[in-house]
């Protein structure tokens, strides 16, 4: 069977390819609905997060650095050298 560049092949359990290509289609329409819902979530966040900031640049940076101190636990941190993992 030939491949095309970018085109994956047919499931077998789907012998009409138009309903392979409507069924991928609706799968990949789905994938992105979520993936705006996620990103519209966030947004939406940020955005009470600036209002409780009255939208004042200083104060979300300040808010920003607090939220920092209060979950230090959860801040990644730059993998350490091989220097230092020694000494330990």
């Amino acid at each position: 069977q030939r491949k095309a560049w970018g085109v994956r092949p047919m499931d077998p359990g789907i012998t009409n390819p138009r309903v392979y290509l409507e069924t991928t289609l609706a799968v990949r329409r789905l994938k992105v609905m979520q993936e705006d819902q996620a990103i519209a979530e966030i947004r939406e966040v940020r955005r009470r997060i600036s209002e409780e900031c009255d939208h004042d640049p200083r104060k979300l940076i300040t808010y920003y650095k607090e939220l920092q101190l209060r979950h230090q636990e959860r801040m990644l941190r730059p993998e350490e050298s091989k220097e230092e993992k020694r000494k330990y």
